[in-house]
């Protein structure tokens, strides 16, 4: 596993997007790209501003849709259990 490619649809000053159908058509639109030129097979993408466009962008486009927060999330708890079990934290 590694990381193909990074895509940013429409740059915006964070909190919600200026054009929300926009927004989520540029972020259909940018894992399209991603599936074509990089041969992506899952998509991750971050912020909160497209947490919720999660199923809709893996209904319109042929690729497993993870949501970003939600991975951060089961990473952190990953991490508390390894360091828990004195497998991962500070040296």
């Amino acid at each position: 596993w590694f990381l193909k490619s990074v895509r940013i649809p429409i740059k915006f000053d964070g909190g919600i997007p200026p054009d929300p159908s926009a927004f989520k058509q540029a972020c259909i639109d940018e894992t399209r790209r991603a599936i074509e030129e990089d041969g992506v097979d899952v998509v991750i993408p971050c912020g909160s501003a497209a947490a919720h466009l999660t199923i809709e962008i893996a209904r319109e486009t042929d690729v497993h849709v993870l949501e970003g927060v939600s991975c951060g999330v089961k990473a952190a708890e990953a991490l508390v259990g390894l360091q828990s079990k004195g497998l991962a934290g500070p040296k």
